[in-house]
């Protein structure tokens, strides 16, 4: 089963562009790769205009390999799709840089996790890092017991 996200970015000027992923959208996985991109455009170019752009190509230019070979992680969207579970709004204001992140449940219910500074983001991306980590490691223990 499929954790689908959308990120609706958006720079000082107001032009918006949303990019939607299918796969691994919980902030462990999708907010870890937002959260690197973000660190290593933190300076130069993105930082000064306050434009996405930079952000844009690298989230673009992620892949990922299966069967079929390398493909997209990312795609452009017209909006925000209607089947998603995780939500990540970001603002690019030049130097500054605002990432909400909301958690969507089947009922269209919406649970909004804070509206954070890039180095509020990488904390809270560390945490849910640790704790997917914390329950792989159960997982393993209880099936190592049951084997």
């Amino acid at each position: 089963m499929a954790t689908r996200s959308n990120l609706h970015i958006t720079d000082r000027s107001g032009n918006a562009l949303w990019i939607y992923r299918h796969w691994d959208g919980y902030p462990a996985c999708n907010g870890a790769c937002i959260a690197k991109h973000l660190k290593r455009l933190s300076k130069g170019y993105a930082r000064q205009s306050g434009t996405f752009s930079p952000l844009i190509n690298a989230l673009l230019a992620e892949r990922f390999d299966d069967y079929a070979g390398p493909r997209p992680v990312y795609e452009v969207t017209s909006g925000e799709h209607g089947d998603i579970e995780w939500l990540y709004e970001i603002l690019c204001k030049g130097s500054r840089v605002t990432i909400t992140v909301t958690e969507i449940d089947h009922d269209d219910n919406r649970k909004v996790h804070g509206i954070m500074s890039e180095s509020e983001f990488r904390s809270f991306v560390a945490k849910e890092v640790w704790e997917t980590i914390k329950r792989m490691r159960a997982y393993r223990k209880r099936n190592k017991r049951a084997a």
